[in-house]
């Protein structure tokens, strides 16, 4: 069985705790490990590339749903 995909913030929240020793997003930055900023630019990252991935896959299944007619005239 394949391992599920992480959701985007949890990708953001690995990209943004490596290399440190802290848990959680909160706690880096409590710590002053990373920023407020750091965070909340990895996640307009991740949340941007949700939309590009579930926009594509949604334009594919309308394509697929409705297709173009070629008229022959």
């Amino acid at each position: 069985m394949p391992r599920p995909v992480p959701t985007h913030a949890a990708r953001a929240a690995r990209i943004f705790l490596r290399g440190t020793s802290h848990t959680s997003p909160h706690a880096a930055i409590q710590a002053g490990a990373r920023t407020e900023e750091e965070w909340t630019a990895l996640l307009e990252g991740q949340h941007a590339r949700f939309w590009a991935e579930n926009g594509r896959r949604a334009r594919r299944a309308v394509r697929a749903r409705h297709p173009m007619r070629q008229d022959e005239a």
